[in-house]
């Protein structure tokens, strides 16, 4: 699910008190963290100016002794915007407990009351449960054995091109670019050869650890076809 639009978070806080873009930015920096994070000052300034002119904001302007500040508050319009999308069904989103169901959680508490909580709770605990017992049977079986063969000579040529950087010019780099099955490996696997830890190699080459499967199968592909 996409993130919670700001327009929203902004109208919530402004719904409580009107405030200046500076005092909603000090909102975004603290209590707002845990609604929306990594959210910048150009984004809050920006969010406000596209509700003003929409509609959705008044301002008022407030003389200061260095630069006029501009208080903002919500107009009727702006209220029924903010109240259409909190009334709408909440649907859970990629993770329990993410960024859309704490900001339905925050302003049902603060706007709809308990029954819009409990309704919000009952949704999501619901869905996770389900979730949780469409996979609980599913097939865990190990794919590889701990003694599944592997090239420790490519393992660790792997391995050292990774400690000294190595440019895509190298051999074992333009192996794993041009190598159709290392492509599909690394494909089904959201693996890459430049991400691939150093760190896990090391394991597996210096220190006698069993590899990953993962591992084992990229070893193996590149063993096989390079």
């Amino acid at each position: 699910m996409s993130r919670v639009k700001l327009e929203f978070i902004l109208l919530g806080a402004l719904l409580q008190r009107p405030q200046t873009g500076y005092e909603l930015q000090r909102f975004m920096e603290t209590t707002g963290r845990f609604l929306r994070v990594n959210t910048s000052m150009t984004q809050v300034y920006r969010s406000l100016r596209s509700m003003d002119d929409a509609g959705w904001l008044a301002h008022r302007v407030e003389p200061r002794r260095a630069q006029d500040a501009k208080r903002y508050s919500v107009t009727e319009a702006g209220a029924q915007a903010f109240g259409d999308w909190l009334g709408e069904p909440y649907e859970p989103g990629r993770s329990p407990g993410g960024e859309e169901f704490v900001v339905q959680l925050r302003f049902r508490a603060e706007f709809l009351g308990c029954e819009a909580v409990i309704q919000l709770l009952d949704v999501e605990l619901e869905f996770w449960e389900q979730h949780k017992a469409r996979y609980r049977h599913r097939d865990r079986t190990e794919l590889y054995s701990a003694d599944a063969p592997i090239d420790v000579d490519c393992v660790g040529a792997i391995h050292w091109e990774h400690l000294r950087g190595g440019p895509s010019s190298t051999p074992i780099s333009r192996h794993c670019g041009s190598c159709g099955a290392f492509s599909q490996l690394a494909t089904g696997r959201h693996l890459s050869y430049r991400i691939l830890s150093s760190w896990s190699l090391q394991q597996s080459t210096t220190q006698g650890r069993v590899p990953s499967a993962d591992l084992v199968e990229f070893a193996n592909v590149a063993c096989v076809c390079r």
